[in-house]
């Protein structure tokens, strides 16, 4: 079943004659207790979404003349994205999780190098805050080794 058969047009009427056909199936539709999530309302829906479209109706139209020639089918769809600056969903997605890849990278590097510079002016702290805490923090300067006892005392 066609989506001109589907809204009760022929494949020559106007947006309007779809408008009003769609309007008017609608109203029978919901008197009749139709539910907006059924297989007929969903199908009529998507009949008047594609015919109410002048590129989209033209592209089906070319489809039902001959489903066989998906050559010239794929070429109009190109076309009328062309046209409207749509782009094909799966070509975003594809750029977009090859986007988030590459910052994880770059942030996976970002945080570890950062992490390796840190670690010995963190380590030196760690050890200066033992030694004051132990008391025997002197006015002299403070040398590697008493650092690292007041560490290797931390963890004790």
């Amino acid at each position: 079943m066609t989506y001109y058969e589907t809204l009760g047009v022929s494949p020559k009427a106007t947006l309007e004659e779809i408008t009003k056909a769609y309007q008017t199936l609608t109203k029978k539709f919901q008197e009749f207790g139709e539910s907006s999530s059924s297989d007929k309302f969903i199908q009529l829906n998507k009949a008047y979404e594609i015919l109410s479209n002048d590129n989209t109706r033209k592209t089906y139209d070319i489809h039902i003349d001959d489903p066989n020639n998906e050559k010239k089918v794929g070429e109009r769809v190109k076309k009328t994205r062309k046209k409207s600056g749509t782009y094909d969903n799966r070509n975003v997605i594809s750029i977009l999780i090859l986007l988030s890849i590459i910052l994880g990278i770059f942030l996976s590097f970002a945080f570890a190098s950062s992490y390796f510079l840190l670690l010995p002016v963190i380590t030196a702290l760690i050890g200066i805050i033992s030694l004051w805490r132990s008391g025997k923090v002197a006015k002299d300067k403070v040398s590697r080794k008493s650092i690292i006892r007041g560490i290797i005392d931390l963890l004790d």
